[in-house]
């Protein structure tokens, strides 16, 4: 319940940063990187979930993070100016594909790998092998840890402008809470592929 709790707050933090956005009605120096990071991760962690039928906390508060995501990036793309809205944009059509690519190749993974179905089946709609869920594991690895370093995208603006007003202390403040909790959830798990990237 703790890591359910913390990933929603981690999720719900960009959705302060969209509200001020909208009041603004300017992204002012904000990346969209996070926001397209968040609906990344959480895409792959969803499907990594259903596959091994961990609907609470798993696919519920990834499920979360990608509606999240999708409406902040969403956000800064009606409120940006060129070129940050195009590339906002360019982020979103480069996100929906990797989803819709990830999910297809597991859902082949299944066909090719899962039993003929009877009545004694599982009523779950992804039956995969150790090896398609290893190989989700290291993406959702690589994926979780992207996230948690594309606020660093905006150091660059932090040195030249002097400012922090690219940063979000929040979303600091929740992703440290998140690690906290979720390589506590992993390792009781025993799910390596879960504590490993929030530990590192």
């Amino acid at each position: 319940a703790a890591a359910t709790c913390a990933a929603l707050a981690i999720y719900y933090t960009p959705l302060q940063t969209a509200r001020k956005i909208r009041r603004d009605q300017n992204v002012g120096a904000l990346s969209p990187l996070p926001f397209a990071c968040i609906v990344a991760n959480c895409s792959v962690w969803v499907l990594y979930g259903v596959i091994g039928r961990d609907w609470v906390p798993m696919v519920a508060s990834n499920a979360v993070g990608v509606a999240s995501g999708a409406y902040c990036l969403g956000v800064f793309i009606r409120f940006a100016k060129p070129p940050a809205k195009t590339f906002a944009t360019q982020l979103r059509l480069l996100v929906v594909g990797f989803a819709v690519f990830v999910a297809l190749q597991a859902r082949l993974a299944a066909w090719r790998g899962a039993p003929k179905r009877t009545h004694h089946s599982s009523p779950y709609p992804l039956d995969v092998d150790g090896e398609t869920r290893d190989a989700l594991g290291l993406l959702g690895v690589g994926a979780c840890v992207v996230m948690f370093a594309s606020p660093l995208s905006t150091l660059a603006t932090v040195w030249r402008t002097r400012s922090t007003a690219s940063l979000v202390p929040a979303v600091t403040v929740a992703s440290a809470a998140c690690s906290v909790l979720w390589a506590l959830y992993g390792l009781l798990e025993g799910d390596a592929y879960v504590w490993g990237p929030n530990v590192a």
